[in-house]
């Protein structure tokens, strides 16, 4: 996913940005992460688009809210 649509998605994003990432992912480990900001929507974006990987899934956005399916029943809501 690029920068501008991940970007757009987390500022509707209902809950912290930081939930986005899956940071217990062994892979992180392999990469530099001390330039994210965990609480920025910017250096979220940023750090997805580069390593979309470790975005935290499922995602439901409706182009007025975005959420986190985890757990997947927080999905329920916009279903």
């Amino acid at each position: 996913m690029d920068f501008d649509t991940l970007h757009s998605m987390l500022t509707r994003l209902d809950g912290d940005v930081g939930e986005s990432v899956r940071w217990k992912d062994n892979g992180l480990k392999l990469i530099d992460t001390t330039n994210v900001d965990r609480g920025n929507i910017e250096s979220i974006a940023r750090f997805l688009a580069e390593h979309g990987q470790f975005m935290q899934r499922p995602w439901l956005d409706d182009g007025t809210i975005t959420v986190i399916g985890r757990p997947v029943e927080r999905l329920n809501r916009l279903l």
